[in-house]
C-alpha cells in the first residue's frame, strides 16, 4: 500500500494538539463548546467532534480549521468502530476482513464511500484490493455476523451474470475478442468463492439476414456463435424466451397476454429494418433485451464493445446498497475512445487514470444504457418493462433509463432530479473496465 499505509491515523493530531486537562468529553450547546476551552481540545476529543459534526462545523467552533481534515465515513469498520477518511489503515484492515470472511457487501460499501470522499486514497486501496482478490481463499459470500461488517446495511446481492447482445450479421474480430477476453476473466473466477457466468443474447430471426440467404451462403455469425459457445459463453435465443416472460400491465398489475405476440412482431420488424440497411429498430430491440436479461437472471449488462480491462471477478460480487435493494449501477458516459482518453489524461482529476476515471464517474448522471447492473425482478425493472410493452411500436428505451436510479417514490420531474447517492448507483467497476475499445466507434 505504500503511501496509503504511511497515513497513520491520529499521528498528526497528537503532535499538534494539546490535550484537555479532563477526560470528560466536550459538549455542544447552542453552537458553543462547553466544559472545555476550545483551544485546549485534545486529539481524542477533536476526532470525536469531527466524526460527529464534520470539519466545517468544528472549524466554526474553533475559529480555525482543524489541522487534519477528516471527513466522516458513512460505513463503520468491520468490527463496528467509526471511521473517517484519514483512517486508511483501519479501512484497509476492514476491507481485508470482509474479503476473508466473505462479506463482499461490506467491501463494496467501504470502497464506494471512500471513492466519493477521498478518491486518491481509494485509488491506492482499490488497486491493492484487486491484486489481493485472486490470492484470497475461495470464500463464498456470507451473511454478516451480528453487529459486524455489513450487518446493519444488509446490502442485497446481485446475481453473478454478465449479459451481452448481438444479432444480425457477423461480429468484427474486435467484438468477438472482447467477449472471449471477458470469458477468460469469468473462467478464472470459477475457482474462487464467486464464480460468474457470461451470456450472449441473440435472435435466430434477426440472424437470418437477407444478405446470407440463397444457395451456399451462410451467415458467418453462426460459426462465431459456435466458437463462443465452445469457449464457455452461454448463448440465449431471445425468440424462444418471449413465451415464458411475465410482464405486468400498467394500471392493473395483471400479467399481459400479448408479450409473445409483441416480442415476436418487434423482432421481425427489426430484421426487416436491418435487411433494408436501417439500424434503429435493432437498437431498440437491444434496449429491450438488456432489460429482459437483467430482469430475468440478474447481473450486469455490457455492450459488446466494452472489454474486461483490469476487471477481476474472483472473490468479487456486486450489491444494491440502498435500503430497498432497488437502485442498480450505471457507468461513466464514454461514447467513443477519445472520450475515455480525454478523462484518463486529465491531470486536474488526479494522479492516475484510475483516480481520474473514478472522479469523472462520480460526477456524472446516468445517461448511457451501455452498462446496467441489478438483481433480478426489481420493481424498477418491472416498471420499465411494463411501460415498454404498453406501447404498440418498438421504440427506444434510452429516455427512461435514468428512472432506474431514482427511488420509486420520487419523480424524474423534480428539480433537481432526485438520483440516489453516488455511492449507491455508480458501478464499483468504474475504473476497471475498458469502456471503449477499437470497435467502439462502429459497434456495440
Amino acid at each position: 500500500m505504500g503511501g496509503a499505509h504511511s497515513r497513520t491515523p491520529n499521528s498528526r493530531d497528537d503532535r499538534s494538539a494539546v490535550r484537555a486537562p479532563s477526560g470528560v468529553p466536550p459538549r455542544l450547546e447552542t453552537g458553543r463548546i462547553t466544559g472545555h476551552d476550545p483551544s485546549q481540545l485534545g486529539a481524542r476529543h477533536l476526532l470525536a467532534l469531527q466524526r460527529s459534526i464534520g470539519n466545517a462545523a468544528v472549524g466554526a467552533l474553533l475559529d480555525r480549521e482543524p489541522v487534519v481534515q477528516r471527513l466522516p465515513m458513512e460505513v463503520k469498520s468491520f468490527e463496528g468502530a467509526p471511521l473517517d477518511t484519514e483512517d486508511v489503515e483501519a479501512i484497509t484492515d476492514s476491507v481485508l476482513n470482509g474479503l476473508v470472511y466473505g462479506d463482499y457487501g461490506h467491501v463494496q460499501l467501504l470502497l464506494a464511500d471512500l471513492r466519493v470522499k477521498d478518491p486518491k486514497a481509494w485509488a491506492d486501496l482499490d488497486e491493492f484490493v484487486e491484486r489481493m482478490r485472486p490470492r484470497m481463499a475461495a470464500t463464498r459470500p456470507k451473511r454478516a455476523p451480528l453487529g459486524m461488517g455489513s450487518w446493519r446495511e444488509r446490502p442485497r446481492p446481485i446475481e453473478r451474470n454478465v449479459h451481452r447482445f448481438w444479432a444480425g450479421g457477423p461480429m468484427s474480430e474486435g467484438t468477438k475478442a472482447n467477449l472471449l477476453k471477458m470469458q477468460e476473466v469469468v473462467t478464472r473466477s470459477e475457482g474462487s468463492g464467486t464464480p460468474w457466468r457470461q451470456f450472449l443474447w441473440t435472435s435466430s430471426i434477426v440472424n437470418r439476414q437477407q444478405d446470407f440467404l440463397g444457395f451456399g451462403r451462410k451467415n458467418p455469425l453462426n460459426v462465431q456463435l459456435n466458437e463462443l459457445r465452445a469457449a464457455g459463453i452461454q448463448i440465449v435465443d431471445m425468440d424462444k424466451e418471449w413465451n415464458s416472460m411475465t410482464v405486468a400491465a400498467v394500471g392493473t398489475g395483471e400479467p399481459r397476454t400479448d408479450v409473445e405476440e409483441k416480442g415476436t412482431r418487434w423482432t421481425r420488424e427489426a430484421k426487416a429494418d436491418l435487411d433494408d440497411k436501417k439500424y434503429d429498430k435493432v437498437k431498440y430491440l437491444s434496449d429491450l433485451i438488456r432489460l429482459v436479461a437483467v430482469n430475468r437472471f440478474g447481473g450486469v449488462y455490457l455492450d459488446t464493445d466494452i472489454g474486461p480491462g483490469a476487471l477481476n471477478l474472483s472473490n468479487n460480487e456486486l450489491y444494491h446498497t440502498d435500503p430497498e435493494g432497488e437502485i442498480g449501477h450505471h457507468a461513466p458516459p464514454f461514447r467513443v475512445p477519445k472520450d475515455y482518453q480525454r478523462v484518463a489524461d486529465d491531470a486536474a482529476l488526479g494522479d492516475s487514470a484510475h483516480e481520474r476515471v473514478a472522479r469523472h464517474a462520480d460526477n456524472m448522471i446516468p445517461v448511457l444504457n451501455y452498462f446496467l447492473a441489478s438483481r433480478s425482478n426489481t420493481k424498477h425493472l418491472g416498471r420499465e418493462l411494463s411501460d415498454l410493452f404498453e406501447r404498440d411500436d418498438l421504440t427506444s428505451g434510452m429516455a427512461s433509463f435514468g428512472r432506474l436510479f431514482v427511488p420509486m417514490d420520487r419523480s424524474m420531474q423534480e428539480k433537481p432530479t432526485p438520483y440516489a447517492p453516488t455511492q449507491q448507483r455508480v458501478t464499483p467497476w468504474a475504473a476497471a473496465l475498458a469502456w471503449t475499445t477499437d470497435v467502439s466507434q462502429g459497434e456495440g
